[in-house]
């Protein structure tokens, strides 16, 4: 089922303006619209649900799902005069949006660290039981190692506790002004930078 023209239109007006905001710097443009993308794929969600419950006569939820779009469409319109005067002016807007291309950039190797944390690839080529799948004990580490390990650990937490208070920070940001930051996403797994989100559930 396809969505409203006025919902695809609203989309292509809002790329076009992520670029004029940033004065259509290629990578910055691509890094605001990679951002953006998963909030209006969040809304096309949203509006298929809708279509489906209206059939179904699920008259509460529907109404739910209508005042999320609603408060969404409220925030993409406030979004798009804020990214408009960025495109105008080198002032706060123009500021906070060459920002969040910044913040997208360095977020994606946090991100992809966070992701890789803890993981193994498989070999099918090794058993089960193979010493490449266990975990060194501490005792086996040098004392240099150890020192290191710990030296990252300590960075790590110092990371995950900055990239968590800016997340608090966007919250507000967005909730105060009522505008649409965007999502980061990797290898299939979405991160707001704010706190994730599930749409129009909450």
């Amino acid at each position: 089922m396809g969505l409203p023209s006025g919902f695809t239109s609203l989309y292509r007006i809002f790329l076009r303006a992520t670029s004029a905001s940033v004065l259509h710097h290629g990578p910055a443009t691509r890094s605001l619209r990679r951002l953006y993308r998963p909030s209006f794929e969040t809304a096309a969600n949203a509006i298929r649900k809708l279509e489906n419950l209206q059939t179904e006569r699920n008259a509460v939820e529907a109404q739910r799902i209508e005042k999320w779009l609603k408060i969404f469409d409220e925030r993409v319109n406030n979004t798009l005069s804020f990214l408009l005067t960025s495109s105008l002016s080198r002032g706060l807007s123009h500021r906070v949006t060459s920002n969040l291309f910044l913040l997208s950039r360095s977020n994606h190797p946090w991100n992809l660290a966070m992701n890789k944390l803890n993981q193994r690839t498989w070999n099918p080529q090794l058993s089960p039981d193979s010493p490449e799948y266990s975990l060194q004990p501490p005792s086996v580490f040098s004392t240099t190692a150890r020192k290191r390990a710990i030296k990252q650990e300590s960075i790590n937490e110092m990371d995950t506790k900055v990239w968590g208070a800016l997340g608090e920070v966007l919250d507000m940001a967005q909730g105060r002004d009522g505008l649409v930051m965007g999502k980061v996403v990797f290898n299939a797994q979405s991160r707001t930078l704010s706190r994730k989100k599930k749409g129009w559930e909450h």
